[in-house]
């Protein structure tokens, strides 16, 4: 993945997370069949050669937005084989270079955060979407993974829910940081994505894997934070 540190950590029998600086995906591993959800930074294709595994074992990725932190690599990862490349039919546009993502609204707290991440990073390339999914819609991913929806990030955000080991994939609807989770940053409508995020953390999980930060397996701590989402004024959190 470039010239940057990689980290990978298992986190579960079947899921992986691979992690430079500041991106991370996932890797779901069912048998012979490798999911990724999201693709990191552009030039900065996750190796599966680290898990022992050749680029051609990926039958799926999953994007859960359009950002380039998430979409950059897409590109190339979908050329590595048979690849179905998944996303929401809002942001399918975007990311496929059809339409041009939505002008960024930032506070100024934010700006410098933006800034400061994003410095020398190029547009993600254009990526072809096979698959273009909904809130409600199932993912053949351990058993089935239900598409929950992110909007207010990005337009089509989504998260993923695998119920049977109860795992959820926040994008960056929801990440972590030292003093626990929190509603992302960067988001195109506010109000929406803390309607979204709520919902979101209502969902009864047992490990909580975030677009950005540690992954979470208190699940009182996502209660908390469902309740301060719901009870907030735009702005506190």
């Amino acid at each position: 993945m470039g010239d940057r540190a990689t980290e990978i950590r298992k986190l579960a029998p079947d899921l992986f997370m691979i992690r430079t600086d500041f991106p991370q995906v996932y890797l779901w591993w069912d048998g012979s069949e490798v999911t990724m959800i999201d693709a990191g930074f552009p030039g900065d294709e996750p190796a599966l050669a680290e898990l022992g595994l050749p680029t051609t074992a990926l039958q799926r990725l999953v994007l859960t937005h359009h950002h380039e932190d998430h979409t950059g690599a897409a590109a190339d990862v979908a050329n590595w084989g048979d690849v179905e490349v998944v996303a929401h039919r809002a942001d399918a546009p975007v990311i496929r270079g059809e339409r041009p993502p939505p002008r960024r609204t930032l506070t100024h707290e934010e700006r410098a955060i933006f800034e400061r991440v994003s410095a020398g990073i190029p547009p993600a390339p254009p990526c072809r979407v096979d698959s273009e999914v909904e809130s409600g819609d199932i993912v053949a991913i351990g058993g089935g993974a239900t598409v929950i929806s992110g909007d207010g990030h990005t337009a089509g955000s989504i998260g993923l829910l695998v119920r049977e080991p109860r795992v959820l994939f926040t994008g960056d609807l929801i990440v972590t940081t030292p003093g626990g989770p929190t509603l992302g940053h960067f988001n195109d409508d506010a109000a929406s994505a803390r309607r979204s995020a709520a919902a979101m953390a209502a969902h009864d999980v047992l490990l909580l894997c975030p677009g950005h930060g540690e992954p979470l397996t208190d699940p009182q701590v996502l209660s908390e934070l469902e309740a301060a989402l719901a009870s907030s004024a735009p702005g506190v959190l």
